[in-house]
């Protein structure tokens, strides 16, 4: 379950980069388009930079 959240939020958050810069975006706005409480969300992130980082991550392997 815990992949399949993380996974969950990046795809939202990329979603939300077709509206907004990064530095717009705010938990508030990805747990809302995710569909998650924020505390799912810091379970897994202390803040959007270690989920971008993460991503970046995730990608490279």
């Amino acid at each position: 379950m815990s992949e399949i959240t993380k996974h969950a939020l990046e795809d939202s958050l990329k979603v939300l980069l077709l509206r907004k810069p990064f530095n717009k975006i705010t938990i508030g706005d990805l747990t809302k388009e995710c569909g998650i409480n924020r505390m799912t969300f810091y379970y897994h992130f202390t803040d959007m930079h270690h989920l971008l980082s993460w991503i970046i991550l995730d990608e490279i392997h």
